[in-house]
């Protein structure tokens, strides 16, 4: 038996050519900025109580871990966060997303270099690809700025489950910044 010999499942062409419904919150239409994180129920809870509650705010007051495997989207959907508070928020003061992996952030550990570079973090939304390799140093930096920048940087750590859970684990400060956590 050959694949054209298998029998056809009856509405499964139904089933993935169904549009996802439009979700809108404040004029942003989520299914458009996140298109197919929306297909899934629970991508879509996640990222419809992490817009509510960045929409109303200010200013950011908390910071964003994503989890997943490789290549589940996780940076992705990390600009597109970064994007809604540049572009649809603009008293965000979000203005400039910029990404990082942690193996080039760590080169930045001496503090006097960190130091250098501290402003260009502010009013910006900094995503740090495979967090989890981070060293202590580089936590503690991220930290400092962080609280220098509080409400004026929003921070995005991407990286496995395992990865993540350990990082925060053994760097109790920072987790205490990590107030919404999504799992992809």
């Amino acid at each position: 038996a050959g694949y054209d010999d298998l029998p056809e499942i009856a509405g499964l062409d139904e089933l993935f050519s169904e549009e996802p419904e439009d979700v809108i919150i404040e004029g942003i239409n989520l299914t458009e900025e996140f298109g197919a994180f929306m297909l899934s129920d629970s991508y879509r809870d996640q990222i419809i109580q992490l817009v509510e509650e960045l929409m109303k705010k200010d200013r950011p007051d908390s910071h964003i871990v994503i989890t997943g495997e490789a290549k589940t989207g996780k940076t992705t959907l990390a600009k597109s966060i970064a994007r809604i508070l540049s572009e649809k928020k603009p008293n965000s003061r979000i203005t400039t997303p910029r990404g990082i992996s942690a193996e080039r952030f760590n080169t930045m550990t001496s503090r006097d270099r960190f130091e250098k570079h501290m402003p260009d973090l502010k009013n910006c939304c900094l995503i740090v690809d495979h967090a989890g390799d981070m060293y202590v140093p580089t936590v503690k930096n991220l930290i400092t700025a962080m609280k220098e920048y509080e409400g004026e940087i929003l921070v995005i750590l991407e990286d496995s489950q395992s990865q993540m859970e350990r990082l925060l684990l053994e760097n109790y400060q920072l987790s205490e910044y990590m107030k919404h956590i999504i799992k992809l």
